[in-house]
């Protein structure tokens, strides 16, 4: 996504909690071995997450768990961002929604239509 310019990684940063006592050790991730390759299409921004982003994104971390945090800006919008403003509008909200959440909501779309596509089929 990088390499097609979808994205721009703004920032990365790997976080653990310590199963022994719960408390979190933050890492650059090119001092990481198994993610260092992410290097190769990391930008030079870097820095943009703060101190408080990374205790709280820790805080939601299991003890004894890791995770990187990843930063990243949606280049791909800038389209629709600008055909808004040509149009005398402007994105007023972005939000990430859960896959999870996304699954359900397409089941129950699916579900409905099934039911429209049986009561039509039995003459209501």
């Amino acid at each position: 996504m990088v390499t097609s310019s979808a994205i721009r990684i703004l920032d990365l940063v790997c976080v653990a909690r310590s199963a022994i006592d719960g408390r979190f050790t933050v890492a650059e991730f090119e001092d990481v071995g198994s993610v260092a390759a992410l290097g190769d299409v990391y930008g030079d921004v870097g820095g943009l997450l703060s101190r408080h982003d990374i205790q709280q994104a820790a805080m939601a971390l299991e003890v004894g768990r890791s995770a990187i945090l990843l930063l990243v800006e949606d280049r791909w919008a800038g389209g629709l961002s600008a055909a808004a403003r040509q149009a005398g509008g402007r994105v007023a909200w972005g939000e990430r929604v859960p896959g999870a959440r996304v699954e359900v909501a397409v089941a129950a779309m699916e579900r409905r239509e099934e039911i429209a596509q049986s009561d039509s089929g039995r003459g209501r």
